[in-house]
């Protein structure tokens, strides 16, 4: 009798609901950790974290690179699983996906954040280190982009160059240079030069010898695709300064150089002199400290960042220059050890919870909108440089805060009405310009007029206790190469209006590292299904 009170089972439903008796009837759903049943009605989890690591370029036709490896690390990776009840550390990405849950007795807060990094790698891309930090309960999407060093997007350009050759001592035998290639809508390169006598060792100080392998890749700053796929992101939790921490710091880039080199397969780290990296810079940017366009002789930060830690460290100060001959402005970085070099002024976080720096209030936008659901957002400043963006669900009424927002400085938000960088469908709404400094901004976010669609799904079980799943759901659009996150499903209810009546679409979602797909024309705003459960489901015991 049961069953009767819901429509006969959707197509659209069919879906979620297989996921949802595979995880009901799942014997991994157990937290073998601390003893913990995950019960999929009421997982007890503090937060919920989704995952996509796609290709940097958005044009690619495969979103997701082959043989992708994800590992996670950091202070609070202990506190992570998969919402089947594996650990983190056996997490498998599939369609680039994967799905993290926090443990409940780990609640993060803004006194005491939850802080992991997610690692990336693939065959031909180049490796990512992507911080995460939360400081609330509730759900949250990423999105990580990795750069194929075949195929990069926008306002990036890759070189691999062979044959720098090194004698028996391991010092190079004559002068190399190497130039990132000339991009179409590309306006600033680099040029490497490995002076002649350059000895290079590895992370242990080896001398190594025989020929080195040469990988340079450059990211501009005026390209959305550029700065959304550096190294890390623009934010960086640790900052050092002659050793001291200052950050967490947020970064306004000028350009960045990612810089390997391999010999026979073994990574070199450092070097007995500077190798002079030659970057280009635009002339457009506006220095922070002047309020003004870069002009010769100001003063640049160089930076470099710690591949096995994450953290940054400032190596020192430069000037920029002219070229006499074409006019172009430049800067030399003197690259002593091999790993990404950003050319960055800084922002110190208004707040953190390390450091006592009450010097603001929290900036904030309040956003009055005519309905709820997954959008795409950006803060830029006033020059239109982006400081943060990302995925966030919307809900009327919101008030969107900044607890690591850019000391001193003015910006607006802007909303769009879809949730992926790489389609972020038509700008909705447009806040007005407030300090991030304890400023408040407002704005009005209206949605276009579509269809709402509902999924609603809850087992049964034979003593009367009901069973409702969690679960994040993608879709694929027509003619699209590229999978789009459609929603969450919450206490076993999904709502949408991504979706158009008469459309077929290609529905998918990852679970215990496994990825499912449908394929459906939707034809209802309604779908709903009650599953009898026996008693020897798990979360029924």
């Amino acid at each position: 009798m049961k069953n009767t009170i819901y429509k006969k089972l959707s197509a659209l439903s069919r879906l979620i609901s297989i996921i949802v008796l595979l995880t009901l009837a799942s014997g991994c759903i157990k937290n073998t950790l601390d003893g913990v049943e995950i019960v999929v009605n009421n997982i007890p989890a503090a937060a919920q974290i989704n995952f996509m690591i796609t290709d940097a370029n958005p044009l690619s036709q495969q979103q997701t690179p082959s043989g992708l490896k994800v590992t996670i690390s950091g202070k609070d990776a202990g506190s992570l699983y998969e919402a089947s009840g594996l650990s983190a550390s056996k997490v498998v990405p599939v369609n680039g996906s994967f799905s993290l849950m926090l443990i409940s007795s780990r609640i993060p807060s803004p006194e005491k954040p939850v802080e992991f990094i997610v690692e990336a790698s693939a065959q031909g891309f180049v490796p990512v280190r992507y911080p995460v930090t939360i400081s609330d309960t509730g759900v949250f999407a990423y999105q990580i982009p990795i750069v194929n060093l075949t195929q990069t997007p926008e306002g990036v350009a890759a070189v691999q160059q062979g044959g720098v050759i090194l004698n028996a001592s391991g010092a190079t035998v004559a002068e190399t240079n190497i130039n990132t290639p000339v991009k179409a809508n590309k306006l600033e390169n680099v040029r490497l030069q490995i002076p002649q006598g350059v000895v290079m060792r590895d992370a242990s100080g080896n001398v190594l010898t025989g020929s080195a392998s040469v990988t340079m890749v450059h990211h501009d700053n005026r390209a959305f695709a550029s700065i959304n796929s550096f190294p890390g992101g623009l934010f960086a939790p640790v900052a050092k300064i002659n050793n001291q921490n200052i950050g967490p710091v947020t970064f306004e880039t000028l350009g960045l150089v990612d810089l390997q080199i391999t010999v026979g397969g073994k990574k070199v780290k450092t070097f007995s002199k500077p190798l002079l990296a030659r970057v280009e810079l635009n002339e457009t940017s506006i220095n922070p400290n002047t309020g003004k366009r870069l002009q010769v002789g100001d003063s640049l930060p160089i930076w470099s960042q710690d591949e096995t830690t994450g953290e940054w460290t400032l190596e020192g100060m430069e000037t920029v220059k002219t070229d006499a001959a074409t006019g172009k402005l430049y800067t030399v970085m003197q690259i002593t050890h091999l790993s990404p070099w950003n050319i960055d002024w800084f922002w110190f976080s208004w707040w953190w919870w390390r450091r006592n720096w009450n010097v603001c209030n929290s900036p904030s936008v309040v956003i009055n909108s005519n309905q709820s659901g997954w959008v795409y957002y950006e803060l830029r400043d006033l020059n239109g440089m982006w400081i943060d963006w990302g995925t966030m669900y919307l809900s009327a009424g919101q008030n969107r805060r900044w607890f690591n927002a850019q000391n001193g400085r003015n910006a607006r938000m802007y909303i769009y009405n879809y949730s992926s960088w790489w389609y972020t469908g038509n700008q909705i709404g447009q806040s007005n310009s407030f300090s991030l400094c304890g400023g408040t901004g407002n704005m009005t976010v209206n949605f276009p007029v579509t269809t709402t669609v509902n999924v609603s799904i809850q087992g049964n079980c034979p003593n009367s206790r009901i069973v409702r799943p969690f679960l994040y759901v993608y879709y694929m659009r027509p003619g699209s190469f590229w999978w789009d996150y459609l929603g969450t499903m919450y206490d076993g209810q999904l709502s949408t209006r991504q979706l158009t009546l008469g459309q077929r679409y290609q529905f998918g979602a990852y679970y215990g590292n496994t990825w499912y797909t449908y394929t459906h024309t939707v034809s209802n705003t309604l779908y709903r299904e009650a599953m009898a459960l026996k008693s020897t489901n798990a979360p029924c015991r």
